[in-house]
């Protein structure tokens, strides 16, 4: 891979940016990360801290947002939400275990980070009230979507008709791959429609980015309210992390959103 510049390139929803709300799903491309982290390395639990903070806040100068409003939670693949607030420092909220983060708050912009599993950012219509959730399997079984529409319709005291979803990159369900267990799992939750057929007797492919739009579906989320990317983070070497691809050390994207001002907290 040969790195052209440090301007990290992103992905946004048309969904969200009508609102207009500041948000971003990132791929691994630009920033200043080498070797395994190549380049635009978004999270530093293996390591490259300095580049991460660096590339954090080209990103955030990107979107005209201060690196400081930043909020992450301990991702733990189940389907705890988290509020985040100006009293909750970034590295307080670090230690919280959790999969899912709210907030109302214009001066927060909350985010997951992935490299496989599924980013999915919300927002109100009128974008005051946002929410980021980390979706892999195992939270997609634990309820990690229905906890954090659930979470945001509380805050926020608002319908999810009134809701945009956006899903990030993530695994295809050309190269998800999984045991019997697992597939049983999704059975039970009425998912079979996403279990698809592999060439191993003993193994499936799963379709997550479909399992996560029908369980937004399921916690009233319209349809047509609803985006996804057509890319796979496997498949794509060049422009997404992949930790199945890969395996660690390996760097992550980040995906973020953050509220706007309502019209009573402007000024």
């Amino acid at each position: 891979m040969v790195k052209t510049s440090t301007q990290i390139e992103i992905l946004q929803a048309p969904l969200l940016s009508k609102i207009p709300v500041k948000h971003a799903f990132t791929t691994r491309i630009g920033g200043y990360s080498s070797g395994v982290f190549t380049s635009a390395n978004m999270h530093y639990k293996k390591g490259d801290k300095i580049n991460v903070c660096k590339n954090r806040r080209q990103l955030f100068r990107q979107l005209g947002l201060s690196s400081s409003s930043l909020r992450l939670v301990n991702q733990v693949h189940g389907n705890t939400v988290v509020k985040a607030g100006l009293e909750n420092s970034y590295e307080d909220l670090l230690k919280a275990n959790a999969d899912g983060i709210i907030s109302k708050d214009p001066r927060i912009c909350v985010a997951v980070y992935t490299a496989d599993c599924l980013p999915v950012l919300l927002s109100t219509s009128r974008g005051n009230a946002v929410a980021a959730l980390h979706a892999g399997w195992r939270g997609i079984i634990a309820g990690i979507i229905s906890s954090g529409v659930d979470a945001l319709c509380q805050l926020a005291g608002e319908s999810p008709h009134q809701f945009i979803a956006a899903i990030g990159p993530a695994i295809g369900r050309c190269c998800f791959e999984t045991g019997l267990e697992v597939a049983q799992q999704f059975r039970e939750q009425n998912l079979e429609e996403f279990i698809l057929p592999h060439s191993s007797k003993n193994k499936k492919y799963i379709d997550l980015a479909g399992s996560v739009k029908s369980k937004l579906l399921k916690s009233g989320i319209l349809s047509k309210n609803i985006s996804s990317f057509n890319h796979c983070t496997f498949c794509d070497q060049e422009k997404f992390f992949s930790y199945r691809r890969d395996g660690w050390p390996t760097g992550q994207m980040l995906s973020l959103i953050a509220p706007i001002p309502s019209p009573n907290q402007r000024t």
